[in-house]
């Protein structure tokens, strides 16, 4: 049947997802993707091409089923010091979230369902807790996950086909 291949376009208004897909690919070896051929922008829009030979596309069912099965995979790939590196630059860790600031908002949100005493003891623990998710494993969390974007090969390996949106968290978090 011969060589296949996936080429993914970027909308223009996607470009930083594209970006995003293509620093985790360039540098992360092993991880269950389809194999990376290159990247390229064709008339304003980023295109990534993938080798699909062997694999196919899973159907919605198998998909629901593999979910699983595919986040342990991944989670068993540790992201090198350079990628950890390149995402911090640019992005905000989950323990940098979780801050005084935000747990106001979520008691101004809750309004009269709020409790004080709960939120005052969570507030006690906050600095422990994030000290904690500082210190955990970390690694690759896609969130999207879904039919069209998981691909099985005959010998029921796994591989992802969209990136654009991966997180690096601690492991267990999401």
């Amino acid at each position: 049947a011969g060589r296949q291949f996936l080429i993914k376009v970027f909308n223009v208004n996607r470009s930083s997802w594209a970006k995003h897909e293509a620093t985790l690919l360039l540098s992360a070896d092993g991880i269950p993707s389809l194999p990376f051929v290159n990247a390229t922008v064709v008339e304003g829009m980023s295109c990534h091409v993938f080798e699909a030979t062997g694999y196919r596309c899973c159907t919605a069912v198998e998909t629901a089923k593999a979910q699983m099965e595919f986040r342990v995979l991944l989670s068993t790939f540790s992201p090198s010091p350079d990628l950890v590196n390149a995402y911090v630059r640019s992005r905000t860790r989950s323990w940098q979230r979780l801050d005084d600031e935000l747990l106001g908002r979520l008691e101004w949100l809750l309004g009269d369902n709020a409790d004080p005493l709960l939120f005052d003891s969570f507030r006690a623990k906050l600095q422990r807790i994030r000290r904690f998710l500082e210190a955990m494993p970390h690694g690759i969390f896609v969130q999207d996950v879904r039919p069209g974007v998981l691909w099985i090969n005959d010998q029921g390996g796994l591989a992802l086909s969209h990136w654009g949106r991966w997180e690096l968290e601690p492991l267990g978090v999401r």
